[in-house]
């Protein structure tokens, strides 16, 4: 299992020939725990296949073209909000649209 995952999710879909954005929320948990879906043969696997959320990368916006990005970042057990030079400590997002 790699150190580092990194899992980018598309929230944009083709529909009738444009591109939409995706407005579905989607729930995080801190922990990512994959050692479920480890073959068996791989047992000593399992306990690697666990990964913390460090980081998200939000796109505000409803195109491709144009939005603003914005972030949620983890130090030691603190969140933090970063919107350009504006960085804000936060609450653990649990969702995020």
């Amino acid at each position: 299992m790699p150190d580092l995952l990194v899992v980018q999710l598309v929230r944009f879909g083709i529909e009738q020939e444009s591109i939409s954005k995706i407005h579905s929320p989607i729930e995080l948990t801190p922990l990512l725990d994959l050692g479920p879906f480890v073959s068996k043969d791989e047992k000593e696997l399992k306990d690697k296949a666990k990964y913390k959320l460090h980081s998200m990368l939000l796109h505000h916006g409803e195109t491709t073209d144009s939005g603003h990005y914005t972030a949620y970042v983890r130090n030691a057990e603190q969140w933090y909000s970063c919107d350009d030079e504006t960085i804000v400590p936060r609450k653990y997002p649990a969702t995020s649209k």
